[in-house]
């Protein structure tokens, strides 16, 4: 009879991010296993590999394991197992296969999120010890360099408990007061999103009409018991962890370990009240922005959009370059996109169906409209980030 493969699985479980992977991997385990699981107790950002952990692991005569956050000596130890192994999400060995997060696209879309709500200050919030955290602030950072804007930024420490203590908190009220408003502003994931809001909704800051905040990973049960509800770039890091496990079937079975990279690319942003306003002092500008808000489904052009707000196209156009940095039909394109991006994710509708729905003339009016912005087809993007 065969034997069940035997997993060690060094993920934290406590946030959005390490659940995802872990229900990942389990599905996967249920589609193709079973496998039979070992699991660490950990606490948040680390796994703590104690000093014996590798001779007891040893113990579990295990066949594979995917670790998350280790440090490079860990990586050492880890090794003497002499089994097939996946990192997440940092490249710490060029021979062990990798889940690579792009935290250059997680910051771009953040920033671009908030450039085209039309903020001038930003602001970002995050770890100093997590990598991640790190390059998602400076691609962020670098996006809006881009358009000759300046970031804010305001790191935690990572302890053994999450909750920062009451010296940190204060510095970090008075950093939230001390910002330039309105801003926009990013935090490396939905949980330290959470705690942005909660820290301005103790200090009476109105959000999003002074702080708009954008958070990462689009957990869905963080996201909607904030005060209010938090925008988040979506990672889909579960359908990550399936691929995970699949790459770890075919290395348990033979196939050697050469540095495989398992992309974790994010879709969209999905907006929510956090970041639900238009922060720009130009009325005309502010009025266009409203409509192409009610009204991007339609197939509305740019002369729909002077017409409302009683502009020539030319005149509106000079106005939007000054105060957003892009054109009229960017936004009328942009608002477009992200909502076919969100019908492809999260409806079942056909493309025959989004298509009708949003006003264009064939299937292949929009495939060439989506490939110019995504790079990808309709079909492709549905395959890639669908739950």
């Amino acid at each position: 009879m065969k034997k069940n493969p035997n997993v060690i699985l060094l993920i934290e479980a406590t946030h959005s991010y390490g659940r995802a992977l872990l229900q990942g991997i389990a599905k996967y385990s249920y589609l193709h296993g079973p496998w039979s699981f070992y699991r660490e107790p950990e606490f948040y950002g680390h796994v703590p590999l104690h000093k014996n952990i590798v001779s007891q692991l040893k113990r579990q005569n295990a066949n594979g394991l995917i670790i998350r956050e280790p440090t490079l000596g860990q990586i050492e130890e880890l090794m003497e197992l002499n089994i097939p192994m996946i990192i997440s999400p940092n490249r710490l060995n060029p021979v062990i296969p990798t889940i690579v997060t792009n935290a250059e696209l997680v910051g771009q879309m953040a920033a671009d999120h908030l450039l085209e709500r039309g903020f001038k200050h930003f602001a970002y919030c995050g770890y100093t010890e997590m990598p991640w955290s790190m390059e998602r602030f400076r691609s962020f950072s670098q996006r809006i360099a881009q358009q000759h804007y300046t970031v804010d930024s305001f790191f935690f420490a990572i302890r053994k408990s999450f909750f920062p203590n009451n010296k940190e908190q204060t510095r970090f009220v008075n950093w939230l007061k001390s910002l330039p408003r309105p801003v926009g502003m990013m935090t490396c994931n939905d949980d330290m999103g959470r705690t942005v809001l909660e820290a301005c909704k103790s200090v009476n800051i109105p959000v999003p009409e002074q702080i708009a905040v954008v958070g990462v990973d689009d957990d869905e049960l963080t996201c909607g018991l904030t005060e209010p509800p938090l925008s988040s770039v979506a990672l889909h890091s579960e359908k990550v962890g399936y691929r995970a496990a699949e790459l770890l079937d075919r290395l348990m079975q033979g196939e050697k370990m050469n540095g495989q990279i398992i992309a974790h690319d994010p879709s969209h942003v999905v907006t929510r009240q956090s970041t639900d306003v238009i922060a720009v002092d130009d009325p005309d500008v502010s009025q266009a922005l409203l409509f192409i808000r009610q009204h991007f489904k339609e197939p509305i052009t740019v002369d729909d959009v002077a017409n409302k707000v009683a502009l020539s196209t030319r005149h509106l156009y000079k106005k939007f370059i000054t105060t957003l940095g892009h054109t009229v039909h960017q936004e009328i394109k942009q608002a477009r996109i992200e909502h076919i991006c969100k019908l492809l994710i999260e409806s079942d509708l056909s493309i025959y169906q989004i298509t009708l729905s949003l006003g264009f003339a064939s299937i292949e009016h929009i495939s060439r409209y989506f490939r110019q912005e995504k790079g990808m087809s309709l079909q492709e993007f549905r395959k890639k980030f669908r739950r």
